[in-house]
């Protein structure tokens, strides 16, 4: 299968059914929600594009080259497209997540739950540069130093409604 194809059928098709499921919806602040995705959608790109390049100049990940359009730099021009695609499928979905979602903050006030949860993303994240060093570890690594940063910034400013409504984010996050 090509990439062109995967994009189709795994991501175009779900994304164009939420567009038009958010186009016939009567929200008052879609404009703002569709600010919100275009903006994920640059910070995404330009996030991603470095590590994805320099994964692909490693060898980490290959394409076959008769599955691709092309290439910018080392990565699939499909690759940028998903980079958005995904984002936006993501920002929509999580779009009607959100307005079954009672955000408040959390119960869990406890000092030593939110030092608890920033020692251990700062743990993961430190693990990943380490893992970094060991060929067996370095994907998982990679990995784990690109995601966990943006985790923890996450955490930092939003930790108490984040932990307050941690079913239906994830539910919002890891279905797309």
């Amino acid at each position: 299968m090509s990439y062109l194809n995967f994009l189709f059928l795994f991501i175009c098709v779900p994304t164009g059914i939420l567009i038009y499921l958010f186009a016939r919806s009567k929200e008052s602040d879609k404009n703002f929600n569709l600010k919100g995705i275009a903006i994920l959608c640059i910070l995404a790109t330009l996030y991603t594009t470095p590590w994805d390049n320099y994964l692909v100049a490693k060898q980490v990940w290959w394409y076959g080259q008769d599955r691709v359009l092309g290439t910018i730099g080392y990565v699939p021009i499909e690759e940028y497209a998903f980079f958005v695609l995904q984002t936006i499928m993501t920002g929509l979905w999580s779009f009607f997540i959100i307005k079954k979602l009672h955000v408040k903050k959390s119960l869990l006030n406890s000092k030593k739950t939110f030092l608890g949860v920033k020692v251990l993303l700062i743990g993961v994240w430190l693990y990943g540069l380490f893992a970094l060093t060991q060929e067996s570890s370095f994907y998982m690594g990679l990995i784990l130093s690109w995601a966990t940063p943006i985790l923890i910034l996450q955490f930092f400013i939003g930790g108490k409604y984040v932990l307050a409504s941690i079913r239906k984010l994830l539910v919002g996050a890891f279905i797309p």
